[in-house]
Parts: C-alpha cells; sequence; structure tokens
C-alpha cells in the first residue's frame, strides 16, 4: 500500500477559471444529443450536470473536454469527457493528470468537502484551491496518479466508467 499524504488542490492544478457562462433560456435547448448538440453542463446534481443540449452554433465560446468542473455555489463536482458549455458559477479545473478515472477518484474526495460549503458559504475559487486532500503518494512524496487511476479500473464496474 502506498503511503498518503495531504496536498493543496490548487497545487495539482495547471489552470483554474470560470467558464463562460450562458443563459438556459437564452437559447434554444434539447433534451437529447445529437452530432450538432453540445452538452450544456450547470449546477445540477443529475446527469453529470448535464441540464441539456444546445446547438453548437448558438454559442460563441466552448470548453473542451477533459475537465473537472465544479458548481461553485452547489459545490456539485463533475468530470467532463467531452466537450461543454456552461451556465453561471461554473469553476473549471484542468491538468495534464486529469482522465476519467484519476478524475473520478479526486472527484470522491472532493465530495468528502462539500459538507463544508452552501449557499452561505460558497466554493468558490479561492476555496477550491485551498482545500487540502489526503491522497496516495509516490516514494517521491508526489501524487501517485498512477495507483488512483489504476483503483477506479478495478473497481466493480469499473471498464464501464
Amino acid at each position: 500500500m502506498n503511503d498518503w499524504k495531504e496536498f493543496r488542490f490548487g497545487d495539482l492544478l495547471s489552470k483554474i477559471y470560470k467558464a463562460t457562462a450562458y443563459v438556459k433560456n437564452d437559447i434554444e435547448y434539447f433534451d437529447s444529443p445529437s452530432e450538432e448538440r453540445i452538452r450544456f453542463i450547470t449546477r445540477t446534481e443529475n446527469k453529470n450536470g448535464c441540464d441539456c443540449y444546445i446547438d453548437k452554433t448558438s454559442v460563441t465560446s466552448k470548453e473542451k473536454g477533459g475537465a473537472l468542473i465544479i458548481g461553485d455555489t452547489t459545490s456539485t463536482i463533475f468530470y467532463q469527457e467531452e466537450d461543454f458549455v456552461t451556465g453561471d458559477h461554473i469553476v473549471v479545473c484542468r491538468a495534464d493528470w486529469i482522465n476519467k478515472y484519476t478524475a473520478l477518484f479526486v472527484k470522491s474526495l472532493i465530495e468528502k468537502e462539500r459538507y463544508k460549503y452552501s449557499y452561505g458559504r460558497s466554493f468558490k475559487m479561492d476555496l477550491i484551491n485551498e482545500t487540502i486532500l489526503k491522497m496516495p503518494a509516490t516514494k517521491d512524496g508526489s501524487p501517485d496518479w498512477s495507483y488512483m487511476e489504476n483503483y477506479i479500473k478495478a473497481l466493480p464496474y469499473g471498464d464501464r466508467i
């Protein structure tokens, strides 16, 4: 078993920023995906944050997939594998280590911190950056991304994530 060490979440990220926000009611939206549509991510707890789908041509700014997103007023967190656009109050976290397996491992750790945040104390970028996560570490003291990835893959149905 690896040693576990505390890491400041902001130190693990290469970029953290507020996504360009769109208002759902200002754009025609759909309940089902298609080639012409992109996922519209909000702070909802359902469907990995996907509230609906919108026409790709109706927006000027799109986010690349491969990111952890956090709803700052709800402390909801999701991994977005595909390109997406967002509603208001969405923070995008990017790093080279993020893939669907490492993201799900880290997502579960961050979710343990949700009890600290509510509308009275939102999970804003400064708090996201300062969040301490206890994670498996390599012998040199860096996060053991390989262990985290393999752990998620080894879970029952891990091959279907």
